[in-house]
């Protein structure tokens, strides 16, 4: 739990849906992972990214994360048209303005990414039970865990050395 002296109303924050808030500072426990939360916020202009997010661009990327975690790769157009009950052309649409936020990486018209997770081999490998995906960096992998409200096993290496890192969450 985190020390209530290291949360402030003051700290950026965004509601994507209701009673989901981005970033959830109680789950930051230290100062120094305060402040490097409020770096790279700062650095990514996140603030810019969630402001005005609709149901419909949080149904589409929730649908990528969940078939990430779940089929262990990203969704076809089909595949998104019935899991957010959207039609394609407004699926397009919504990929588009997420692409726009920076919030789903795209390849032509061809899913690559959702923050965190990525279509992309990267040196951060997240276990989720029988599946293994990619996380597109190290911050990225430690909130998978968190997101989908499940432990993880992550597998990554430092891009400096080269060294092994492993970490379970729970």
């Amino acid at each position: 739990m985190l020390n209530p002296k290291f949360v402030a109303p003051n700290f950026p924050t965004s509601e994507i849906r209701p009673g989901v808030m981005f970033p959830d500072w109680t789950a930051v426990g230290s100062a120094q992972a305060r402040d490097a939360l409020e770096a790279i916020l700062g650095a990514f202009r996140a603030d810019e990214c969630w402001r005005g997010y609709s149901a419909d661009e949080d149904v589409v990327r929730s649908s990528i994360i969940r078939h990430y975690a779940t089929a262990g790769s990203v969704p076809s157009l089909s595949e998104l048209e019935v899991a957010t009950c959207l039609p394609q052309d407004a699926v397009r649409s919504v990929l588009r303005q997420l692409r726009a936020r920076d919030l789903v990486v795209m390849d032509d018209e061809r899913i690559v990414g959702a923050y965190p997770l990525t279509s992309r081999k990267t040196e951060h490998q997240v276990h989720l039970g029988g599946k293994t995906v990619h996380a597109m960096c190290a911050v990225d992998a430690l909130g998978v865990g968190a997101m989908l409200g499940r432990d993880i096993e992550i597998a990554s290496a430092c891009r400096q050395c080269g060294a092994t890192i492993a970490v379970v969450t729970q």
